[in-house]
């Protein structure tokens, strides 16, 4: 039986949680989805209300509404360089 391991790491704000466990440039990167309705069209650029839920933060761009063919390939082939 796999024994789980339970840690915790306290004191930590959004800043020091980034610089520690994430620490990539996420300004590198864009959100995609699935998710077309009459008034978000496949390959429009959008945003979603109340997603961006930070204090201060920059709001969140759903970059690009994809059909399910390209978003496939476009994750499958972002998993292919890790």
């Amino acid at each position: 039986m796999m024994q789980m391991i339970i840690f915790s790491d306290l004191a930590l704000n959004t800043t020091i949680f980034y610089k520690k466990y994430v620490g990539i440039d996420l300004g590198e990167y864009i959100s995609i989805i699935n998710a077309p309705t009459k008034i978000k069209p496949y390959m429009g650029s959008f945003t979603v209300d109340y997603l961006g839920n930070v204090i201060d933060g920059r709001e969140v761009k759903i970059s690009q509404n994809l059909n399910m063919e390209d978003f496939k390939r476009i994750s499958y082939q972002k998993q292919l360089k890790r």
